[in-house]
């Protein structure tokens, strides 16, 4: 190994020791911390969308089941049942009534006269092919044994009995094809006030059960449990109606913390071993009406995310940063790489002596030079392309002013260590490293400031804008101008958005006025839903064809190097996110006209916000 090829090695060493191992630290921890917090939203944003899922379903299941129990109550209400059923000439009763019940609703299956000693004494019955027939007396059953039957014995004329819901039973077996049935019964009268037995209807109800399921997440989150604990509704249809099907099994035996986390509230979400459960108890129980009083037992609609299935997010986030830590570390290596490079060839320059080395290394500088031209351009445009991305642009852009502050860090730690050492256009580049490590910062911390545009969650208040736009004058304007405000209207947004809206239209005319005195003139009328405020300036205009490009960030028409280009493209942004527009009306020699369009009220819709379009 030859002398100079040594040398390389050691100067190339040191900088990866002194520069990529700290930074690929930091990196790492960055990414990490990062990636876990982004984890965390995700988590939280879809047990919210589960919580409010399983509740708008609890919901929607009351509100059929009221259908359910408003059409057995109008029937035990209906005095031509009574007279059909009790009348003293009636030996076999009427369905005529039932008729008419039964086609009032699609989805009942049966209506029922039982008799106060559990005999079904009138049956109707709803066919697979929709028609509906009375059933023969001789297949009439006894039903003094089932439950509620038992359970209408206490009840009084007012009650109203549901069931849960279970797989439709004939003599004691399953009927096949299985049926899932909701039963609804009261109790029912003859004219001289006599218990005369119970009103039964017989519901189908795969409508229920077809509605958690269309209602959920996805099906592998649709879950309805009985007050047992047991499966109405499961993922895997094998688990379904474990207790009458005898397979058993249950959530309340898979899930023991899930289950006693349900019994104990209403509603909540709660971490298991076997994933998070997010659930809503359809309190049936707890809805009595004026008219009726409501014995049922509970149903529960859950939503629960699985082990497996929170692996999968966790992977998805560990990729999509993994990714970011590769392509950020490869940035970084190749630029402390090329760096190392560089001083190498600085210090050949000075073993041998040779100006041509020296030409080299001034021709790789600016090589170098040109590649982060480049790549500052590619960036820019990456940055346009993907404005959208606010959430992302906003945390990025804040994470890497530390990495931005080390680089500085690292610049200044080598112009102290090596300065004696470098050649003096090194030197130069140094100081030149260190003017674009603060200019970068700089730009960081305006992206920041305009990512945090619109994020605003400090609620809105009826603002009077004459006081406040006079107030912001103050501030902002120094003597040279004079404030001439004419804005009786009122708007309904956050105070921090009208300040940074009117202080950043102050900031542009004063940071572009060219005259020793200058006059801003402010003035707002009321359209519509809206209120237009005109800001008008007596400065040195903007040509027309510039008059959309000053609202770009990082534009700006100014030569003062100090101007990021961010006051026009902050305005936009804060009147956007509020539903409202920004535009220049007129620009001459004389001045300039702003017009703005901010909300009047606290909600405007999409209609409203368009006939405010200029």
């Amino acid at each position: 190994m030859t002398k100079t090829k040594k040398v390389r090695q050691q100067v190339i060493g040191f900088w990866w020791r002194r520069i990529m191992l700290p930074a690929t630290l930091v990196l790492a921890a960055v990414v990490y911390g990062f990636g876990l917090s982004q984890y965390e939203i995700r988590l939280q944003q879809a047990l919210a969308q589960h919580q409010r899922t399983v509740g708008e379903t609890a919901v929607q299941l009351l509100i059929g089941v009221g259908r359910s129990i408003d059409l057995l109550v109008s029937m035990r209400r209906e005095g031509s049942v009574v007279e059909t059923l009790f009348s003293d000439e009636n030996v076999a009763p009427s369905d005529g009534v039932f008729q008419g019940v039964i086609g009032r609703r699609r989805a009942v299956d049966q209506v029922r006269w039982i008799d106060e000693n559990g005999d079904e004494r009138l049956r109707l019955q709803r066919l697979t092919d929709d028609s509906v027939v009375r059933v023969p007396q001789d297949q009439l059953q006894n039903k003094l044994d089932r439950d509620y039957f038992q359970a209408a014995l206490s009840m009084q004329p007012s009650w109203v009995w549901l069931s849960t819901i279970d797989l439709n039973e004939e003599n004691g077996v399953v009927e096949q094809p299985v049926l899932p049935t909701l039963r609804l019964v009261t109790p029912i009268q003859d004219p001289s006030g006599r218990a005369r037995g119970i009103l039964v209807i017989n519901e189908r109800a795969y409508e229920y059960l077809d509605l958690v399921r269309r209602l959920a997440v996805a099906d592998e989150h649709a879950y309805l449990v009985d007050q047992r604990g047991d499966y109405l509704v499961a993922p895997e249809f094998n688990k379904q109606w474990g207790r009458q099907l005898g397979h058993g099994a249950s959530f309340a035996t898979e899930n023991p913390d899930g289950w006693a986390a349900v019994q104990s509230a209403n509603e909540g979400v709660i971490s298991t071993p076997s994933g998070y459960v997010a659930w809503q108890r359809v309190n049936t129980i707890e809805q009595q009406r004026r008219d009726v009083r409501l014995l049922a037992p509970d149903l529960t609609v859950m939503s629960v995310i699985s082990r497996d299935q929170l692996a999968v997010m966790q992977a998805d986030v560990r990729n999509v940063w993994l990714a970011v830590f590769t392509i950020t570390w490869l940035v970084l290596a190749v630029g402390v790489h090329r760096w190392a490079s560089l001083v190498d060839r600085n210090r050949r320059i000075r073993y041998l002596g040779k100006l041509e080395q020296a030409a080299n290394a001034d021709r790789d500088l600016r090589i170098a030079r040109d590649a982060i031209e480049a790549a500052e351009g590619h960036a820019r445009t990456l940055q346009r392309s993907n404005r959208d991305l606010d959430n992302f642009a906003f945390v990025a852009a804040h994470d890497l002013r530390s990495p931005v502050r080390s680089i500085r860090t690292y610049v200044d730690l080598l112009a102290e260590d090596a300065g004696d050492e470098l050649s003096a256009v090194s030197r130069e580049y140094v100081e030149r490293l260190k003017g674009l490590s603060l200019d970068l910062d700089a730009l960081l911390d305006g992206l920041v400031r305009y990512a945090r545009v619109g994020r605003d969650e400090s609620s809105p208040i009826r603002l009077a804008l004459g006081a406040l736009i006079a107030e912001i004058g103050r501030e902002v304007l120094d003597a040279r101008f004079t404030l001439d405000v004419e804005a009786d209207d009122t708007v309904v947004l956050p105070r921090s958005v009208v300040d940074l809206i009117f202080r950043q239209l102050f900031l542009n005319v004063v940071h572009h006025h060219s005259r020793d005195q200058g006059r801003i003139r402010v003035r707002s009328a009321r359209q519509g839903a809206f209120v237009r405020v005109s800001v008008a300036d007596d400065g040195d205009g903007i040509g027309p064809e510039h008059w959309e490009t000053v609202f770009g960030v990082f534009s700006t028409l100014s030569n003062k190097a100090e101007r990021p280009g961010l006051g026009l493209a902050l305005v936009r942004r804060a009147v956007e996110s509020q539903g409202g527009e920004v535009w220049i009306e007129d620009s001459t020699s004389e001045g300039t006209t702003f017009v703005i369009t901010l909300p009047a009220d606290a909600s405007i819709d999409s209609a409203q916000a368009g006939a405010a379009r200029r």
